[in-house]
C-alpha cells in the first residue's frame, strides 16, 4: 500500500511539472520578444558644421549678427539662449556654440571644439583656405560677409572667436566726397537722424562733452583693431569728424588711405606731422609710419 501511494505521488508531481511547462509555453507564444533598442544616430563631426567657401557663422546662430539688438537675438535663436553655459549643437559631435551679451546687444560669438587645434585649423583651411598668421593664432578674413574668424587653442581642445571685418575699400569707399561708412553724408545731418543710422556702430555721446559722440568701427583686414569715429554736433547738427584707423603694419595700407584723401579734398601740404588738404570740407590727417598708433584723419568744423 505505501508503494502504491509512493507511485500515485510521483505521478502526481510529473502531471504538475508538464502542466505548468506547457503554461509557460503557451504564455511565451502570446508575449512576442520585445524588438531590439534602436541605436541612436551617429554624430556628425564638428567639421561639417561650418560650410561656405567663406568664413560664415554655423547654422544655429546663422541668423544673428554682432551688434544685433538682444530682442532680436533672442527671437531669432531661441534655443541658444535657453543654454546657460554654451548650446550643445544636437546631431554634432565636440561643438558648443556660446552668444556673449553686453549692453543689450550680441558682443561676441564663440565656437568651442573639443578637437586639437591643429586639426580644426587642417578642415577649416580646406573649408575657408589658408589662414593668415597673427601671434599664436589662425585668422580668415572674409570682408564679403563682414566677418573674421580667429582660431586659438591647444592639443586638447580649439576655440574660434568670430568678429566684424571690412576691406579698406568698404570703409574709406572709392568714389565721390563720402566715406565707406557714411550712411548719408555725415557734416550737415541732425543728431537724431545720426543716432538712428548709425545704431549699428553704438553712438555714444562722451559723458564730459554730449556734443562729442564716438563709435566704434569694424577693423580693417590690416588690423587686429577696431577703428574709431568721434563725430562733433553743434546746434543740433554734425559739423565735422575725426576718424582713426588702425592700420597694423601695413605701409601700403597708409598709402592708399593718402590716395583716397587727395581724390576726396584735393592735394594735400605737408609738414613734419601732417597733411593738409584744401577741401571743401577742409581735412587734416596724421599718417603714421610706426605700428601701434592709429591714423588720424580731421575733416570739417571737429573742435569744441
Amino acid at each position: 500500500m505505501h508503494r502504491a501511494l509512493v507511485v500515485m505521488l510521483l505521478l502526481g508531481c510529473g502531471g504538475s511539472k508538464e502542466e505548468t511547462a506547457q503554461k509557460e509555453k503557451a504564455e511565451k507564444a502570446e508575449k512576442p520578444d520585445k524588438p531590439a533598442k534602436a541605436e541612436p544616430p551617429a554624430k556628425k563631426p564638428a567639421a561639417e558644421l561650418f560650410t561656405g567657401a567663406a568664413v560664415a557663422l554655423p547654422a544655429p546662430v546663422a541668423k544673428l549678427r554682432l551688434e544685433m539688438a538682444e530682442a532680436d537675438a533672442r527671437a531669432a535663436a531661441p534655443e541658444v539662449f535657453a543654454k546657460q553655459y554654451g548650446y550643445e549643437v544636437p546631431g554634432f559631435d565636440k561643438v558648443k556654440l556660446h552668444v556673449q551679451l553686453q549692453g543689450a546687444r550680441v558682443a561676441s560669438i564663440r565656437a568651442e571644439i573639443a578637437e586639437p587645434v591643429a586639426a580644426v585649423k587642417a578642415w577649416l583651411a580646406k573649408q575657408w583656405g589658408e589662414p593668415k598668421a597673427v601671434k599664436e593664432a589662425h585668422v580668415w578674413n572674409a570682408p564679403s560677409t563682414g566677418l573674421r574668424a580667429k582660431l586659438e587653442g591647444s592639443e586638447r581642445s580649439a576655440n574660434l572667436y568670430f568678429s566684424q571685418v571690412q576691406s579698406l575699400d568698404q570703409l574709406l569707399g572709392t568714389e565721390g566726397k563720402q566715406f565707406g561708412f557714411e550712411k548719408a553724408p555725415l557734416i550737415g545731418t541732425r543728431r537724431d537722424d545720426l543716432m538712428k543710422a548709425f545704431a549699428a556702430y553704438r553712438p555714444t555721446p562722451r559723458a564730459q562733452d554730449p556734443d562729442s559722440i564716438t563709435m566704434t568701427l569694424p577693423a580693417i583686414e590690416a588690423s587686429e583693431y577696431t577703428s574709431s569715429l568721434d563725430v562733433r554736433v553743434k546746434r543740433d547738427v554734425v559739423t565735422g569728424f575725426t576718424l582713426q584707423i588702425n592700420f597694423g603694419d601695413d605701409q601700403a595700407v597708409n598709402a592708399a588711405i593718402v590716395k583716397r584723401l587727395e581724390a576726396m579734398y584735393g592735394k594735400p601740404t605737408a609738414n613734419d606731422m601732417y597733411l593738409t588738404f584744401p577741401g571743401p570740407p577742409p581735412a587734416k590727417a596724421e599718417i603714421r609710419k610706426d605700428a601701434g598708433f592709429p591714423d588720424v584723419i580731421w575733416v570739417g568744423d571737429y573742435r569744441k
